[in-house]
């Protein structure tokens, strides 16, 4: 084993070991992982002792450096990290078994605030294994966890009451939701006293969702903002459906060429596998990019659906 901190062993000395030695490199680079090759912890998991060492290593090297809040949150964060690594290793396929798969199982457990009965996918893959295994580990940590979920938990003698936050409560009490009272509250504690004063002064010109974006521009700027509104307010461009159709077969075209296009690579998957470390660098490298401009117009698409809903229900 090697350390090389800078990365200049690597590129210096990797490719004459590699072609002309023989040799075998495997790099595990934490500071870029699109350079690095994978390691799959969950692969060495044998049995419940084994996932509370991977879980309490996992929790300790992810709290970041400060001072240790309430042990409750880490108390609960185990539970489910406990259940959700037991359900993979104990009851998922062999290729499921993978880091991925536990990223994909929390971005899976959805809640909703205002409906407490809601029940995720992740709830209704434990109540299935309930069913076949009750008194199985995952499923008994899995209970342990959604008890502590409550507004009342009770662990290792020690009772947390938990409190709603501001926004949370004030929003059960109004009966708007919790996005319209965030959204109050930083146009209220945002805008300064001359743009306050114009909004204000323009009664029903200037929406809350309006209102909302001057307040996210620099102090200095806020006042003219809303004095350019107040004259010629935004007229609200109406969307045709046809349109909207056609950009989504044009999208749906592009999305099917790539996805053929990767099919017919997929034939070729032998021939990718010869290939040296640093094509298969560049190899990930051009794939990872793929990946982040979709995750990137995913992001920004739900981003203006988001504001474009938060105006909607500021102007009913």
């Amino acid at each position: 084993m090697v350390v090389d901190p800078k990365g200049g062993v690597l590129s210096q000395v990797g490719y004459f070991l590699q072609r002309k030695k023989g040799y075998k490199i495997k790099v595990f680079n934490s500071i870029d992982f699109s350079r690095s090759m994978h390691y799959n912890p969950l692969a060495y998991i044998k049995n419940e002792a084994d996932i509370l060492k991977f879980v309490n290593t996992l929790i300790a090297n992810t709290k970041g450096e400060g001072k240790e809040g309430d042990p409750f949150w880490t108390k609960s964060e185990t539970l489910l990290y406990c259940a959700l690594i037991a359900y993979i290793i104990f009851e998922g396929p062999e290729e499921d078994r993978n880091m991925n798969t536990l990223v994909d199982m929390i971005s899976g457990m959805e809640v909703k605030e205002d409906d407490p009965d809601f029940m995720n996918a992740i709830d209704y893959m434990f109540k299935g294994l309930e069913k076949r295994k009750p008194d199985c580990f995952a499923v008994k940590q899995y209970k342990k966890y959604k008890l502590a979920s409550g507004q009342t938990v009770k662990n290792d003698n020690l009772t947390v009451l938990e409190t709603k936050p501001f926004s949370e409560d004030t929003a059960d009490k109004l009966g708007v939701s919790k996005r319209t009272v965030e959204r109050l509250v930083q146009i209220a504690a945002n805008l300064t006293p001359e743009a306050k004063k114009i909004i204000q002064e323009a009664d029903t010109k200037i929406t809350k969702g309006a209102a909302l974006k001057i307040s996210r521009l620099p102090p200095d700027q806020q006042a003219e903002a809303a004095a350019v509104l107040t004259i010629a307010p935004p007229a609200k461009k109406k969307l045709d459906t046809a349109d909207l159709e056609s950009l989504l077969k044009e999208f749906k075209a592009h999305a099917q060429r790539f996805i053929s296009g990767m099919t017919a690579f997929n034939r070729q998957a032998e021939t990718f596998a010869r290939m040296s470390y640093v094509q298969s660098n560049e190899l990930w490298n051009s794939a990872v990019a793929v990946t982040d401009v979709i995750r990137a117009f995913s992001k920004k698409v739900n981003h203006i659906k988001d504001e474009l809903q938060g105006e909607h229900d500021h102007e009913n």
